[in-house]
């Protein structure tokens, strides 16, 4: 596929995970349908997931979470990889992260970069502000505002 091919497939990804709507089902279909073979997701915060590994830390994060929609702010494409500098909403309604729910909404950016496969995501490096989460949930001090 050529880069634009990728980054369209990028963005129809996006636009389903949000069409998920904290719905269980849904999440596991959603990685079903655009996971391809041997799958692994790296996240700081995770570490490294195959398919199933991550499809079960999304489906127990969800329930706190079961509004997380993605704006995808950028897209660059080059031979099988787009990364994305995106950004993420969502309603602490439940425990996560270990902290008990807060109701407090909060937005984060973060950077993801796919590999891609035969239309299918086979890699995938995850960087999201989590300190940035933790601060707007109030368990942690917020960052000083830039001078």
């Amino acid at each position: 596929m050529s880069a634009e091919e990728n980054k369209k497939l990028v963005r129809q990804i996006g636009q389903a995970w949000n069409e998920t709507a904290g719905d269980l089902s849904k999440v596991r279909a959603y990685y079903e349908k655009y996971s391809g073979p041997g799958y692994v997701h790296h996240s700081l915060t995770k570490g490294d997931q195959n398919a199933e590994q991550r499809i079960q830390d999304v489906l127990m994060s969800v329930p706190a979470i079961p509004d997380l929609t993605y704006a995808l702010d950028d897209l660059v494409a080059e031979g099988d990889k787009v990364v994305v500098r995106y950004t993420a909403r969502a309603t602490h309604k439940g425990a996560f992260m270990g902290i008990p729910a807060t109701g407090k909404q909060w937005v984060a950016k973060g950077v993801v970069i796919y590999r891609l496969a035969g239309g299918k995501i086979v890699e995938s490096w995850e960087f999201i502000d989590a300190l940035g989460i933790l601060a707007q949930l109030g368990v942690m001090p917020a960052r000083p505002a830039p001078k």
